[in-house]
């Protein structure tokens, strides 16, 4: 939906151009306040508008790619090998992954059989500004679940930071919605993963990750509030 600004009155040219001057030292300022509290070289392609460039897919030794040209099926994505409807992957005994970047996202097909759990992912390393006292990494994504056939509580997202898991979820998207995580790490170097793992069993998946982001901020203190004067509040 588009935003219209309201129309303003009319000012003479040289009020405009001394408010110009004005406003664009105002955006040099506010520029740099940006740049003192936010570090840069961060995440890379974390909206995934350049497919998985900057990304390194890892899928699992004992699965094969699944089959086919990728293609759009009620806005996600299923292989054309698999059968038709609406479901990403299916029952058939097709056993696979597909790992790919789709509509601007990452994209996980996974269409499960009798072998054992297994976990694929994508990883980055990055550099999230200068450790130094005060100052947090704090990196936040979207991410969806969806299951399409079998065990609905047979996989779940796993989202790992310097290879210790920091979100683990097996929470199952409502109407295509995705979930807002967020992982808080000292400034500096890291390693990131984002992960599907699917367990034994004949199922069938798609996981999505989005706007992956990382950014070195002031840490703001929080003050400590007392059960006193917690009671005392109306």
């Amino acid at each position: 939906m588009m935003r219209f600004l309201p129309v303003r009155p009319e000012r003479s040219r040289a009020k405009v151009h001394r408010r110009g001057v004005s406003l664009a030292a105002s955006v040099c300022v506010l520029a740099a306040v940006a740049l003192a509290s936010t570090a840069t070289a961060q995440i890379v392609n974390g909206d995934f508008s350049d497919g998985l460039n900057g990304w390194t897919v890892v899928q699992p030794a004992q699965s094969k790619p699944l089959s086919g040209a990728p293609v759009e099926s009620f806005g996600i994505e299923r292989a054309e090998s698999l059968p038709e409807g609406p479901a990403v992957a299916s029952l058939a005994p097709t056993h696979g992954w597909q790992i790919h970047a789709f509509n601007g996202m990452a994209n996980f097909l996974v269409a499960a059989t009798e072998t054992p759990t297994e976990e694929g992912h994508i990883l980055q390393v990055f550099s999230c500004g200068e450790a130094g006292e005060g100052r947090i990494c704090r990196v936040t994504l979207d991410y969806r679940l969806i299951n399409h056939e079998g065990n609905p509580l047979a996989a779940r997202i796993k989202i790992y930071l310097d290879g210790q898991p920091r979100i683990v979820d097996g929470t199952l998207s409502e109407d295509l919605g995705f979930l807002h995580g967020a992982i808080v790490a000292p400034c500096g170097e890291h390693e990131l993963k984002l992960c599907l793992e699917v367990d034994t069993g004949i199922s069938s998946w798609t996981a999505n990750f989005d706007n992956v982001v990382a950014e070195c901020v002031d840490e703001v203190p929080v003050r400590p509030t007392t059960w006193g004067r917690l009671k005392a509040r109306p």
